[in-house]
């Protein structure tokens, strides 16, 4: 999407988009070329309080993405609170209407389709909810990991709201190994630097040195829930990668128990581009009871090579005669799901679509 934009400096109009945007919709914080959560609280006119996991810096840029385009919110950070969030200055927005810069390239019949696709927030909902089933297993699964791990949680996501340590979990679906005789851990942990950060706001219980944390995720892609083992000694790679595997089975167990979010309905793809897509939605109650415009919904799309599980948001919904025509952005794309794109629509069409500068650059 490319856009035309204007500036607003006003005070009394900041105020009102930010009631109004910032503090009801899903806003994202872009930090050091990265999308990440973030949560925006009106204290009271030009001051807003930021939940978010991002280091330090001079300025902070909060996007919120809307049917009719972005709308980009500058702040200027004053100080930390006590519990980790940051106290802002809102300084200026601007406001981007969408015009489509790229064309979307239709799909053949048959070729690509879309299932699954759920509202993300319905997560934390089947979490929130009780369940025997669910709960007895989890409860068996905490007690063998504690007979040789020793304090273990298992801790599902019954909020949209993400505290420090789910966000960081969250972010490339990383996990958490922090060890006194483990110096450098790979690329598949939270950083070091990000982890004192963490456990800054979020203190360690008192003689815990070690501390694993694995995210139990849907379709390797959505945190709905992690476990987390502390202790007073040092951890090793080989508990890590046990506690790995019992997450892995944890997700396979709530697969095939259906205790997660779902919908039967196949939606072929009419048209694909880097950044979205349109599906076809049978005529359905779903779609009119759960879908809205800028709800976040997560989605597979099958590819002839396999099947991946996508993040999006709605920007619009048609009625059809006898179907809905979704339109969708994609978010938080990774390499993987870039490249499955890129074979999709071939390297021509992709290259031609390649994204350019973020609004407000």
């Amino acid at each position: 999407m490319s856009s035309d934009a204007r500036w607003v400096n006003d005070p009394d109009q900041l105020d009102q988009i930010i009631q109004k945007v910032f503090c009801k919709v899903q806003v994202i914080l872009r930090h050091a070329d990265q999308n990440m959560p973030v949560q925006v609280e009106r204290l009271g006119p030009g001051q807003l309080v930021l939940s978010h996991t991002a280091s330090d810096a001079a300025a902070r840029v909060i996007v919120a993405r809307l049917q009719e385009g972005l709308i980009v919110l500058e702040c200027v950070p004053d100080r930390r609170l006590p519990d980790g969030r940051e106290l802002c200055k809102p300084r200026r927005l601007q406001v981007h209407r969408a015009l489509r810069k790229e064309p979307r390239t239709e799909i053949g019949p048959a070729k690509i389709f879309a299932s699954s696709v759920v509202p993300s927030r319905q997560f934390p909902e089947a979490m929130a909810a009780g369940d025997v089933k669910r709960d007895n297993y989890l409860a068996a699964v905490e007690k063998d990991l504690r007979a040789s791990l020793g304090e273990v949680s298992i801790i599902l996501r019954k909020t949209i709201r993400l505290d420090f340590r789910m966000k960081a979990l969250q972010a490339g679906c990383r996990s958490i190994l922090f060890s006194p005789e483990i110096i450098s851990p790979d690329e598949r942990f939270v950083p070091v630097k990000d982890y004192q950060q963490i456990i800054t706001y979020d203190k360690l219980p008192k003689g815990v040195v070690s501390e694993i944390s694995v995210g139990i995720y849907y379709r390797k892609n959505y945190m709905y829930g992690f476990i987390r083992a502390f202790s007073p000694n040092s951890f090793s790679l080989a508990e890590f990668d046990h506690v790995s595997s019992v997450a892995r089975k944890i997700e396979k167990f709530f697969e095939e128990s259906n205790l997660l979010p779902s919908n039967p309905d196949k939606c072929p793809i009419l048209d694909l581009s880097m950044s979205g897509a349109g599906l076809l939605h049978p005529q359905s109650p779903i779609v009119m009871q759960k879908f809205m415009p800028g709800e976040s919904v997560l989605l597979d799309i099958s590819f002839p090579e396999g099947s991946l599980n996508f993040s999006a948001s709605i920007r619009n919904i048609r009625s059809l005669e006898n179907a809905h025509r979704i339109g969708i952005e994609f978010e938080g794309l990774d390499s993987i799901r870039t490249a499955a794109l890129e074979k999709a629509l071939g390297p021509a069409v992709a290259a031609s679509q390649a994204p350019g500068p973020s609004p407000g650059e």
